[in-house]
């Protein structure tokens, strides 16, 4: 069983969608914030399994990426700062010992003990008007943090993802030169064999030699950015699934051609960035509330009790004390605070109406860069590619006849390795286009099981 199937029976299926109005991959953020996934994180890189698909990647994601780790760590901080806005502030105990004589004493026969009396008090701090606005600012702090851990994993995902991609163009290109090299292998061979018997100048096969080695170190050098793309997942604090071959990489890489984009407007619900600065916007507005309210003054209760041993002199034994106190909002009225809360509150609307009209004009462009990427990688294969293979086909096939010269088969065959080449690089393009695409859209890859804390728990540390 795959540890996204683990994932599914270890959780409550309960809907949080109204929560968080996101894809049903927050869902499984959430799974995975609770611990309850059934599997143990793995290491920098692993083979990739025949199931593979994005979505297995989202487990080493949340737990290992460093970006989203210190994201989670901000929203334990947030969970701490909103359970702290529901705590009462405590009582302030006093004791008094007062009335204690100095020199001497009247009447004068008095003991010493019998003069000072003895009091506790309690006192308590009364907020007035400002518990529900600091409350309801915590709370969408809190949930603004949320959105923002989601968004960040949103976005390291997709930054893993493209990596992928890069592996996968990587080890497909060097596949490519593979077959390139045995060509030329079977060329120089041939070579080789005819300039042993004097058919062909040695020059000619040292040409060839040296364009064989010139195909060796191209493979090597797609066989470097492999491992280029892996060691850029591993610095990022997880890792990414190995292409054991270019059997595994190119389905990867074809899904791009083939993919629908996501074209509906819902895109504007589904990005956690927009929801947390409509968050931020909220909680912005409660604390220029709190500071307009800060000018109530704040009623201090004090309830004492005294104790007094001086009843010789008319004192009562026992006796009770009640008393308020009121500060005096003479300077300090919260205005400092009401203007910088309207400050935030405006920068946070600013900043998601700018995302918004930048969202729009993106979605736009990159369709068209899309449809025109498939195009031509649609172009590349069905008509370029099977010419050019033609053609070096029919040249080799002269060469050994001796018709044609060897530099007119090493122009052929550096054509279309250029060709096979650019068809890979423009297949790439057209995964990371549909990536860009699914960034912006918050398109998610989709994964069931949720928890019915999970409003609570994403939170939790």
């Amino acid at each position: 069983m795959s540890w996204h199937t683990k994932c599914w029976y270890s959780c409550h299926v309960v809907s949080i969608l109204k929560f968080f109005h996101c894809k049903p991959a927050v869902a499984f953020v959430v799974c995975l914030r609770l611990g309850l996934v059934a599997t143990q994180a793995r290491g920098s890189s692993w083979t990739l399994s025949p199931s593979f698909d994005d979505s297995s990647l989202a487990h080493t994601v949340w737990s290992s990426a460093s970006a989203v780790v210190e994201a989670r760590r901000g929203l334990a901080i947030s969970l701490g700062d909103e359970e702290q806005s529901h705590i009462l502030p405590n009582p302030t105990l006093g004791a008094t010992w007062g009335t204690i004589p100095l020199g001497a004493r009247n009447p004068s026969s008095l003991p010493f003990w019998d003069v000072p009396n003895y009091s506790v008090s309690l006192s308590q701090n009364f907020e007035i008007g400002k518990r529900g606005p600091r409350q309801a600012a915590m709370s969408a702090f809190h949930r603004a943090s949320q959105l923002q851990v989601v968004d960040v994993y949103r976005r390291t995902l997709f930054e893993v993802l493209m990596l992928m991609v890069d592996q996968a163009a990587a080890v497909v290109s060097a596949r490519e030169f593979d077959q390139l090299v045995a060509d030329s292998a079977a060329s120089l061979a041939l070579q080789q064999a005819r300039a042993d018997k004097g058919d062909t100048a040695g020059l000619d096969v040292d040409r060839l030699s040296v364009e064989h080695q010139r195909l060796i170190s191209a493979r090597d050098e797609h066989l470097i950015a492999q491992q280029a793309a892996l060691s850029a997942c591993a610095s990022m604090g997880g890792g990414c699934p190995r292409f054991a071959s270019a059997d595994e990489a190119a389905p990867y890489l074809e899904r791009g051609l083939v993919a629908r984009p996501n074209v509906s407007d819902d895109w504007k619900q589904a990005r956690p960035d927009l929801k947390s600065l409509q968050a931020q916007g909220e909680a912005a507005q409660a604390l220029e509330t709190l500071g307009r309210r800060r000018g109530i003054p704040d009623p201090t209760i004090t309830v004492g009790y005294t104790k007094d041993r001086f009843v010789v002199a008319g004192n009562q034994a026992q006796s009770l004390t009640l008393s308020v106190s009121l500060p005096i909002p003479l300077f300090e009225r919260g205005q400092v605070s009401v203007r910088t809360a309207a400050a935030q509150r405006q920068i946070s609307l600013d900043q998601a109406a700018a995302l918004t009209r930048s969202g729009s004009s993106q979605q736009v462009h990159l369709l068209s860069q899309l449809q025109l990427a498939r195009h031509r990688a649609e172009h590349l294969s069905s008509q370029v590619l099977p010419r050019a293979e033609d053609v070096l086909a029919r040249l080799q096939a002269a060469a050994a006849r001796g018709g044609v010269p060897l530099q007119e088969v090493l122009l052929a065959r550096r054509t279309l390795e250029d060709l096979r080449l650019e068809r890979v690089q423009v297949v790439a393009q057209v995964n990371h286009l549909w990536l860009e695409h699914r960034l912006l859209a918050s398109d998610l890859p989709l994964l069931d099981g949720t928890t019915a804390a999970a409003k609570k728990s994403l939170g939790s540390t």
